[in-house]
């Protein structure tokens, strides 16, 4: 009975994390320069898709190396193997998503 909850409590704590993560990276966006945003847009782009190609492998990785650490090992461990990767495939959702909008923005600009 008490696997649900362990479940419904990973999946919170990786949306607080992914949100949190993509809050960071707006407040960052809106401080680039259009000059270069469209460098850093295709960057952000690249290494998000990177991010989505290859999220199984970094987090099952991540959890595996994290249930080591003595600070965060909890952590790790309410989030599980499934979490860790749900994460970083956020995490690339959330780069590609800031990068096209960078690459909207300074194909605005212009």
């Amino acid at each position: 009975m008490l696997m649900p909850l362990v479940f419904f409590q990973s999946k919170y704590l990786v949306f607080g994390a992914v949100t949190l993560v993509f809050a960071a990276l707006v407040s960052w966006a809106l401080a680039v320069p259009s000059s270069s945003a469209r460098f850093l847009g295709v960057c952000l782009v690249g290494v998000g898709v990177l991010y989505m190609l290859c999220y199984r492998k970094s987090g099952e990785r991540a959890f595996r190396q994290g249930k080591k650490l003595p600070l965060v090992s909890g952590l790790w461990v309410r989030l599980g193997k499934e979490g860790a990767q749900t994460l970083y495939l956020g995490i690339g959702v959330a780069l590609v998503a800031i990068g096209f909008g960078l690459l909207t923005t300074a194909l605005l600009s212009k």
